[in-house]
């Protein structure tokens, strides 16, 4: 029993996962509710993916590595960030993204 369960608490650890959280606006600081946002992964492969809220906002749970972040709304230019989520820094916080239209 104590052999399984330090067996469970050792997998839990290798799959560190973060939150990656953010609010999408206009140029006017209007939120922008169904904005797309999508996580890539070095390969161009899409690894998670979400819409904002009514406020403009998002989370987005994502494994441990590095990311390409495509923020996108119809009528404005997408915004690609690049993020890393690791270790120290499971929990990412972006900010406000602002699309132009």
């Amino acid at each position: 029993m104590k052999i399984a369960l330090i067996f469970l608490c050792f997998i839990s650890v290798l799959n560190l996962s973060g939150q990656v959280t953010g609010t999408i606006t206009d140029n006017e600081g209007a939120p922008l509710p169904g904005a797309s946002v999508a996580a890539y992964n070095a390969d161009s492969e899409l690894v998670s993916g979400t819409t904002t809220d009514g406020s403009g906002d998002f989370i987005l749970e994502l494994p441990q590595g590095s990311y390409n972040l495509e923020i996108s709304f119809i009528a404005f230019e997408p915004v690609s960030r690049k993020i890393t989520v690791e270790d120290e820094q499971l929990n990412k916080e972006l900010g406000t993204i602002i699309l132009s239209e």
